[in-house]
């Protein structure tokens, strides 16, 4: 028989999301009207999307990715690696 695997820790506690929100909502039920999906989600994330690929299409073919300084560094030669 196998040792179990040790990549995460199992417990046997009850999942502690739920009571923490009971727990909150009975002490704050205004914020009742913030739980739920928010219409507007898509629109953010189809938006940061849309500029992440528009600035991914913008630096194409700068070499090294975006510079984030003004500081000049010398061009360094790029040599191949020969596999041994």
């Amino acid at each position: 028989m196998e040792a179990p695997k040790r990549d995460f820790i199992h417990s046997d506690a009850p999942e502690p999301h739920r009571a923490r929100t009971k727990a909150l909502l009975r002490a704050h039920p205004e914020i009742r009207t913030l739980i739920g999906p928010n219409p507007t989600t898509f629109l953010w994330i189809s938006g940061i999307v849309a500029l992440q690929i528009a600035i991914a299409f913008l630096v194409r073919d700068e070499r090294g990715g975006v510079k984030l300084n003004d500081e000049v560094k010398p061009d360094v030669e790029l040599q191949e690696t020969v596999p041994v």
